[in-house]
């Protein structure tokens, strides 16, 4: 199994083409990592459980604007509404921080998760 370590800096590091992935138009393709994008939603407190499956991953100031919902289907898999899950149908970098959020047990250290034990019981 392998371990998922953030090193977490005290507050939020800047935002930069160096640390986060994004869409180059110049090459047409994503630079940087998505593992970084996610791991910067996570730091920054983006996620939040909104109830029965639902998530939302806000933007990340100064870096996008838009936010996005994933739902946890029948099949325990997640889908998102962003346009690279949308159009590639693989995992998004909004899923990743989920998953990484769920590793770090963040709903319950940020008391974002109550509402998670109702819709289970």
């Amino acid at each position: 199994m392998t371990e998922i370590i953030i090193n977490k800096p005290k507050g939020p590091q800047e935002i930069t083409p160096q640390n986060i992935q994004y869409f180059s138009h110049h090459t047409g393709q994503f630079e940087q990592s998505q593992v970084n994008k996610a791991k910067k939603f996570v730091e920054h407190n983006c996620l939040d459980y909104l109830g029965d499956n639902l998530f939302q991953c806000g933007p990340i100031i100064g870096y996008n604007k838009r936010t996005y919902t994933l739902k946890k289907g029948p099949d325990g898999e997640f889908s998102c509404n962003c346009q690279f899950f949308v159009t590639k149908g693989k995992m998004c970098s909004h899923i990743l921080a989920l998953y990484y959020a769920f590793r770090l047990k963040y709903f319950q250290k940020h008391n974002k998760y109550n509402h998670a034990k109702q819709d289970q019981q």
